[in-house]
């Protein structure tokens, strides 16, 4: 016979394993939008000529074989009339990947070869802050919201059958 009610050891003991994959799709939902917030309000950041100062591309090969690129990237500006040094690649949580970066990589790498300026973005309101591709990444933002949602609808779902609040 199959047994329907579950101790309070037992229930305590499943929501402890549920718990962690509520919160990575909790986490991945507020990290998705966060990054299309920020994408979003780049868009109105002012384009400016830079000068990159040093670009370095590092390739990096983990045990699987798996190749990730790495960038390091410095530039000034100027902007109402002052001077300013950048670092930043992508707008702050905006999930580019080395897949977005590519092409800007590509352009870059060869402005700094010839001694060619760039184009920056400008915080209007802070100009210290800026950066040299302010594009969303679709594809990471599609991954991200694939697993927001499994790992999300997985704790939750298990945790509100626990709960009675749904039942199968």
């Amino acid at each position: 016979m199959m047994k329907t009610t579950m101790t309070p050891t037992e229930r305590g003991c499943a929501v402890l394993f549920a718990l962690p994959f509520a919160a990575s799709g909790v986490w991945l939902a507020v990290w998705l939008v966060v990054g299309v917030w920020s994408v979003i309000a780049a868009q109105s950041w002012i384009p400016t000529p830079a000068t990159l100062t040093r670009f370095e591309s590092y390739q990096n090969v983990d045990h699987t074989t798996t190749i990730t690129t790495s960038y390091t990237v410095e530039y000034s500006y100027s902007f109402g009339g002052r001077t300013y040094t950048g670092h930043n690649l992508f707008v702050s949580g905006s999930c580019s990947s080395g897949r977005s970066f590519s092409r800007k990589h590509d352009r870059v790498d060869a402005s700094n070869a010839g001694g060619e300026p760039v184009e920056c973005f400008v915080n209007p309101a802070d100009p210290t802050q800026a950066v040299l591709d302010r594009a969303f990444d679709w594809y990471t933002a599609a991954i991200a919201l694939a697993l927001a949602l499994v790992f999300g609808g997985i704790g939750f779902g298990v945790i509100a059958t626990l709960f009675g609040w749904i039942s199968w």
